[in-house]
């Protein structure tokens, strides 16, 4: 049998066949990457507040690496004389993966934390309670899973889970002792860019 009758037993030709539909497989557009700048949080804290919201401000010169605090805003938005921790600290993602439409970022970081009773004096005070004994400081480290989900125009929604634990050595000189080891945690949400 000669080669050109081969062919046309395996592919039959015909004016009268419709011609084969091509279906392109077109790539999915690509993910807005969400990168989050800097945020603003509010929620509720375990640990001193008195029942006040905890507030978070946080900046990330880094996808990887943000600086935040978190306190009850004493001395800026208030000058109420409560019980409260505040923190300044440095966090670190860990990782990025997405839930659906929500992407999670487990978190570690560590950092300060002041335990103050009363009114607040300026500054920290690491080595002592301060003259009238009323607030002391020491170092912490922190866990925690954020949640983004894009708003789009480069804004996210913002939640995050986050505890810890601290440790001041001079907090049981206080005029109402507390413990060396504070445990902290919170659950704030909000904006970021």
């Amino acid at each position: 049998m000669r080669p050109v009758a081969l062919l046309a037993l395996l592919f039959p030709l015909s004016a009268t066949a419709e011609p084969a539909v091509t279906r392109r497989l077109e790539p999915e557009a690509p993910r807005e990457e969400v990168r989050n700048w800097g945020n603003l949080r509010v929620g509720g804290a375990l640990g001193a507040g008195e029942g006040r919201p905890e507030l978070c401000g946080e900046f990330a010169p880094l996808a990887f690496l943000a600086v935040e605090a978190c306190g009850t805003g004493a001395g800026i938005l208030h000058d109420d004389p409560i019980d409260q921790a505040m923190h300044v600290r440095a966090k670190l993602r860990l990782l990025r993966f997405a839930a659906g439409e929500i992407l999670l970022e487990p978190l570690v970081g560590a950092g300060l934390i002041e335990l103050q009773l009363g009114e607040d004096d300026p500054g920290f005070r690491f080595g002592d309670t301060g003259p009238r004994g009323v607030e002391t400081a020491g170092v912490e480290v922190m866990g925690g899973l954020r949640a983004l989900f894009s708003l789009g125009a480069g804004f996210e929604l913002i939640g995050e889970l986050s505890g810890g634990v601290g440790y001041t050595p001079h907090a049981p000189e206080l005029i109402r002792p507390m413990t060396r080891t504070p445990v902290f945690g919170a659950l704030t949400v909000g904006v970021g860019f």
